[in-house]
């Protein structure tokens, strides 16, 4: 294949022996000429810093030349001084305070976070607490019996009965002891319903103390108790209407 001579300037085919292009009419002697003349671009070598600086320097002890890189001076062992270079200073500060205000917003970030956690737990509690408020509420068993009258004792089973009327006879025995803080009384007791009077009982029993010589000796009692209405559920009332110790009557109404 023959290579076909072409315009230097615009590329169109060159018919041997013409001395200029037929398209654009450009002289091929002169445009052959400025291609041949025109200088290439000089490119000129960076130069770097590092080789531009010096690496000896003076010692500041004896004067003689120490390369910056080493440690100590090899002719008097003075320790050398390291050059601060100002642009790493700077670039050293540049990124400390970038680091700073990284952390800074980190930190911001995290205490708006905390902060709206917070925000949002009191709005829930508070919606709680004004949806329990706001919720009707709807009296107790206790309450209507309240607002109805005072509570009877019959709610009470008759074992339950038996057990307040003998404490509550305990209790006012102990009061015409010598030595109240001695009193034993047996695990076993007796209790009566008094016929013809639903809320009245008798207690019938001994107790041992000290007498004020300090010896112990044995007094039997009859105790009655009358069960009163309370004001107040699960509350015991009652009134002691007799009371004899060791056939002295003690209480009698």
């Amino acid at each position: 294949m023959e290579n076909v001579a072409k315009c230097p300037k615009c590329g169109a085919g060159r018919t041997p022996g013409d001395t200029e292009c037929p398209v654009c009419g450009v002289i091929y002697a002169k445009a052959v000429g400025r291609v041949a003349q025109k200088p290439m671009p000089k490119i000129e070598p960076v130069p770097n810093k590092e080789d531009s600086q010096p690496l000896l320097a003076p010692c500041a002890a004896c004067g003689k030349n120490v390369s910056k890189n080493a440690v100590a001076c090899p002719h008097c062992g003075e320790p050398v001084e390291k050059s601060v270079n100002p642009e790493d200073v700077q670039r050293d500060e540049t990124i400390s305070s970038a680091n700073s205000e990284s952390v800074n917003s980190k930190k911001e970030s995290k205490n708006v976070g905390c902060g709206t956690l917070i925000l949002a737990a009191i709005v829930v509690v508070g919606g709680i607490y004004f949806h329990m408020n706001d919720t009707p509420k709807t009296p107790s068993s206790s309450s209507q019996s309240t607002s109805k009258g005072k509570i009877n004792q019959s709610s009470y089973s008759e074992e339950e009965k038996n057990g307040q009327v003998t404490a509550a006879c305990h209790a006012e025995v102990e009061k015409f002891l010598k030595s109240p803080s001695s009193a034993k009384f047996p695990w076993r007791f007796e209790v009566y319903k008094i016929k013809d009077h639903e809320n009245m009982y008798q207690n019938k029993s001994y107790v041992d103390s000290q007498n004020g010589f300090g010896a112990m000796l044995r007094t039997n009692y009859v105790c009655e108790v009358e069960l009163l209405e309370s004001d107040i559920k699960d509350k015991f009332k009652y009134r002691i209407t007799y009371l004899d110790l060791d056939g002295k009557i003690m209480i009698s109404r």
